[in-house]
């Protein structure tokens, strides 16, 4: 999902199911709630294949949970290809694309770096990154969001990964044919984060990290500065599960609260965001505009400000 930055209308990709086929598709909803199909046919574009891309013959593993049989949405897993996670992120900044995704070999992790507009040159960097909670070098599973940021005063690309590092890749290191090592500055714990949204608040330059399993955390820009870095000799030796003493670890910023799951989020404007989410009490799917500093619809709370007795009355604590 992304907004316009000029009508603010939100552009969403989906896929058409029907007749037992599908096709992507691309939806727009204005700021009047009209929802329409946009005809890519009728727009001009520019296409560049991705080179190195990976083949779409190999699965994913089964995994289970210890001695309990596989279940039916385990095996499920073993029927999605590693190339559906060709591309996981694109960031664009000063007239280049940066492309996360896995690439070719048993380096599945990569970053792509594309001129924009494109002129069919890109470059490949293989990505290893040390993950606090697993306790190891990990070079397979992809950054699952980015966005450049200026740290330390240079360009770098702040990173997640799934279960939940928080990594930093200076520009000048992503060349291609390069491998390159990540330098991990936090983790969360267990999770997989969806969208990392930059955007201001009270003068500060923040960052909005959405994950599938824990609740968003904005993280101000400032706090990533001179961050430690740090590789397997900075902790005990070990996997590290979410009660761990050490984690989370790093400057993880503020967790907010979120009412149910959002799936997708963008900034619209200045000061809001906008979150494809799912209900969670009736499982509807929403799409909702709030405020940065309240990012909440409120209909599911029953709070004291709800009650018909509530009647505020300045000259005393309620």
């Amino acid at each position: 999902m992304a907004s316009h930055p000029v009508s603010h209308d939100l552009y969403i990709s989906v896929t058409l199911i029907g007749n037992s086929s599908t096709q992507p598709a691309l939806i727009r909803v204005t700021q009047d709630q009209e929802v329409s199909l946009v005809d890519l046919a009728a727009l001009d574009f520019q296409m560049q294949a991705l080179t190195e891309f990976p083949e779409s013959e190999t699965t994913f593993g089964v995994r289970g949970m210890g001695p309990v049989p596989h279940l039916e949405r385990d095996v499920a897993k073993g029927d999605i290809p590693l190339s559906s996670l060709a591309i996981m992120d694109i960031e664009f900044y000063d007239g280049e694309l940066f492309v996360a995704g896995v690439a070719h070999d048993n380096f599945l992790s990569s970053l792509r770096r594309i001129a924009y507009p494109f002129d069919g040159t890109q470059g490949v960097t293989n990505v290893e990154m040390y993950h606090i909670a697993h306790d190891q070098y990990e070079s397979r599973a992809p950054i699952r969001a980015m966005s450049v940021q200026e740290i330390d005063g240079k360009p770098q690309l702040v990173a997640a990964y799934t279960c939940s590092p928080i990594v930093l890749v200076p520009l000048e290191d992503i060349q291609d044919g390069a491998k390159i090592s990540a330098n991990t500055i936090m983790d969360y714990g267990n999770g997989q984060p969806l969208d990392m949204i930059p955007f201001e608040m009270q003068g500060q330059s923040m960052l909005f990290v959405t994950n599938d399993s824990r609740s968003p955390q904005v993280i101000p820009v400032a706090g990533l500065q001179d961050a430690e870095v740090v590789d397997h000799t900075d902790f005990e030796r070990g996997g590290k599960l979410d009660l761990h003493p050490v984690m989370p670890f790093g400057p993880v910023g503020e967790a907010v609260m979120f009412d149910g799951m959002s799936m997708h989020m963008t900034l619209v404007g200045d000061g809001m965001l906008a979150s494809i989410t799912r209900d969670l009490y009736t499982g509807d799917l929403n799409l909702d505009t709030n405020p940065t500093f309240f990012p909440n619809r409120i209909h599911n709370m029953r709070a004291e400000f709800d009650f018909p007795q509530y009647a505020p009355d300045p000259t005393r604590l309620q």
